[in-house]
């Protein structure tokens, strides 16, 4: 395998969703393959930028980040980002919640899985019935 130095993720947003708000620990790039993303800057959401058809930005390491497909059909679009490590989200708080309350949850991989089968939720559950 001959390492690339970036790591490219097609994204596709349906019509009128949102992904997010969610930071990455790189910097990256999204370019708008097609539709209308808009990109909401921090967890207060109060920079916007509008993105349609072949928009470039570059967003940094460390900055929280919500796409909204603001169009009426599905929004495509590239993620570029630097090494070829592979990449893990950190997701707002109130978006974790709702994916345990929905019974998903992390592996010790980042991969989601139904809640309650990590090695750590069977042994918080053999803990519970010891006691």
């Amino acid at each position: 395998m001959i390492p690339q130095g970036f790591t490219l993720e097609w994204l596709r947003i349906g019509a009128q969703q949102t992904v997010g708000p969610f930071k990455l620990d790189c910097k990256w790039v999204l370019m708008n393959y097609q539709g209308a993303i808009q990109i909401s800057y921090n967890l207060a959401q109060d920079a916007v930028v509008h993105t349609r058809d072949w928009d470039t930005v570059s967003i940094l390491a460390g900055a929280w980040v919500t796409l909204h497909n603001t169009g009426h059909t599905a929004a495509e679009a590239l993620m570029v980002c630097p090494n070829d490590n592979r990449k893990r989200p950190h997701f707002a708080p109130h978006i974790v919640q709702a994916a345990q309350q929905a019974g998903v949850e992390l592996d010790a991989n980042d991969y989601l899985c139904p809640a309650g089968i990590t090695p750590s939720a069977v042994a918080l559950k053999a803990m519970a019935a010891a006691s």
